[in-house]
């Protein structure tokens, strides 16, 4: 299983909003940057961000900022920190338990 970071700004399309859409989930669309397209085309089906459409699996207890995250040692190498305008990227495993553990959640 892969994980993926998909962000946009929170005033175009905010975490509460996708927590909103439910099941239903929101077609992920706009995306025009050629590594953030290559990114969404990696991605497979079942996996907890789809291509096409994304649906939040549980909202996060405590958000974690982009700041919190660089701050962070353990995710120093993490392409947000490396490339924080790359709308669409990969996360490894370990660093998608340590956000999620960042953000009150068990991963």
């Amino acid at each position: 299983m892969a994980y993926w970071l998909l962000k946009t700004e929170p005033e175009e399309f905010s975490w509460d909003d996708q927590v909103k859409r439910g099941a239903k989930g929101e077609a992920w669309t706009g995306v025009r940057n050629f590594t953030a397209r290559s990114n969404l085309k990696e991605m497979k089906k079942g996996e907890p961000w789809v291509a096409v459409t994304t649906a939040a699996i549980e909202p996060l207890p405590k958000p974690v900022t982009l700041a919190a995250i660089k701050a962070e040692p353990k995710l120093k190498n993490m392409a947000l920190v490396k490339y924080a305008r790359l709308s669409v990227q990969p996360v490894t495993t370990e660093e998608w338990k340590l956000v999620c553990k960042m953000g009150g959640l068990k991963a």
